[in-house]
């Protein structure tokens, strides 16, 4: 018993052929050719292959370029999506330990002008403020006893020293203006959302000697003091002493 050929079985049915199943091809099979995805989605009105690639070219670059777009957006949704349960979480959970910062939020403390002016941008938008002071809250203590204490951690947590002593608080000697800064409110809100009844009178000397006493402390290269220190002659020898 041997098993027709294919063709044979075909043309025992009348009206049908291998053309018939393969338009535009030839009996032989070394002679077929697969049509193009343009014939393909031709058959079905309506729909074309720029229909599926949202006016890309049909090259293999274009249709790259559209994938590479699409990511992009699903990332940025993705990253929405995080945004919005990381503020969930802060504000559901104020009293829980904080342990990374919200997304998209600059990475701090700052420690240079160019950060600063990332952080300004943020800033502008009313809701990355509160995010942030709810964020920065967790280095705040409800004790009204603690006020002073709260207030160094939450600045030493937004300004290096490098950063902090270019401030003052009323931007007196040529330097910039703290209590017009959003860093400024950015600190009041974190203060505010623990101690509720205080007037911040505390924090705000407290924020005032803090970026006064930033030059001493020591610097983010591990240097003692941000001033230099000059060496007074021995009375005795005359020769440099370091220890006076």
């Amino acid at each position: 018993f041997e098993i027709p050929p294919s063709n044979e079985l075909v043309s025992e049915m009348p009206g049908l052929s291998v053309s018939s199943f393969i338009p535009g091809t030839a009996e032989s099979s070394s002679d077929f050719e697969r049509p193009s995805s343009n014939e393909l989605v031709s058959e079905k009105p309506g729909l074309s292959v720029s229909s599926f690639i949202s006016g890309a070219a049909e090259s293999s670059s274009g249709f790259q370029g559209q994938v590479i777009r699409y990511l992009k957006t699903l990332d940025r949704k993705i990253e929405d999506i995080a945004t919005n349960q990381a503020k969930l979480n802060l504000y559901l959970l104020p009293n829980e330990k904080v342990v990374n910062s919200p997304p998209g939020m600059p990475t701090c403390p700052l420690l240079t002008i160019d950060s600063l002016k990332t952080i300004e941008n943020y800033l502008k938008d009313e809701e990355n403020l509160a995010t942030m002071c709810v964020y920065l809250s967790s280095h705040v203590s409800k004790n009204p006893d603690k006020e002073k204490e709260s207030t160094k951690k939450v600045l030493a947590s937004l300004l290096g020293n490098s950063l902090a002593k270019e401030f003052s608080f009323k931007g007196r000697r040529g330097k910039m203006n703290f209590s017009a800064h959003p860093l400024w409110k950015v600190v009041k809100g974190a203060l505010c959302s623990k101690l509720e009844n205080s007037d911040l009178s505390e924090a705000e000397a407290t924020t005032k000697s803090w970026l006064k006493d930033a030059p001493n402390r020591t610097q983010e290269d591990g240097t003692e003091t941000g001033r230099k220190q000059t060496a007074k002659p021995s009375r005795r020898s005359g020769i440099l002493s370091d220890s006076e």
